[in-house]
């Protein structure tokens, strides 16, 4: 680069090198190749529609792929909402405090019958759309970092409905009202108690996945 081209970017670096980014021609040259190692100044300013600048930024995303993504983010927070969003509202409705045996049971089959064929499909969707997501925002590590942690938070969610909530469950359905079993209070606490775990895991899953979303920069 000429001594006195060469002054003016040193001393004028905002016109040049625009937000930030690095800029770079494209010229049947391989990507990202520095503008000032491929072509000479002087060609640049005589021949200023043959050259194609490309400003790289982390996170930068085309906006033919923009819509895509903010398709899957509008549908991650939607999914995870609902997962969380029902969660909560089990912990307001449900809460065994003060019900006798005739009207847990009553209350938790109900709720049983009613989730059991929602929620996982909800559940592994979220799964599945916050990886999608993940994929689509790899180009920026900290967004991608946000987003393996909150679905770490949705599997857990998953396995502890699964291996741990589900089989209470179960158990429960063959109760009857009118004649509850000897450790009928055993069972309900320790399903309770898994419920405010994985409570607590969604709402930090929930947050991650905000911030993740709402994260400067993101919108390309």
């Amino acid at each position: 680069m000429p001594g006195r081209v060469k002054n003016r970017v040193l001393s004028e670096p905002g016109r040049f090198f625009p937000r930030t980014g690095v800029i770079h021609a494209f010229l049947g040259c391989p990507s990202h190749i520095p503008l000032d190692v491929v072509i000479n100044p002087n060609y640049i300013r005589n021949n200023p529609k043959r050259i194609r600048i490309n400003i790289a930024q982390p996170g930068y995303m085309p906006k033919k792929n923009l819509m895509v993504a903010l398709m899957i983010n509008f549908a991650n927070l939607v999914l995870a909402a609902l997962v969380v969003g029902a969660m909560f509202g089990v912990w307001l409705f449900l809460n065994p405090r003060g019900l006798d045996a005739n009207s847990y049971i009553t209350l938790q089959q109900q709720a049983i019958r009613t989730m059991n064929s929602v929620m996982p499909a909800l559940g592994a969707a979220t799964v599945l759309v916050t990886i999608i997501a993940a994929v689509l925002g790899r180009a920026d590590r900290e967004r991608l970092c946000l987003l393996l942690a909150a679905g770490v938070c949705f599997v857990a969610i998953g396995l502890i409905t699964r291996f741990l909530n589900q089989p209470i469950n179960a158990i429960v359905m063959t109760w009857r009202a009118e004649l509850p079993p000897s450790n009928w209070t055993l069972l309900r606490d320790a399903w309770w108690r898994w419920h405010l775990v994985r409570l607590a895991i969604g709402f930090v899953g929930l947050s991650l996945l905000v911030v993740a979303t709402l994260k400067p920069g993101w919108s390309g």
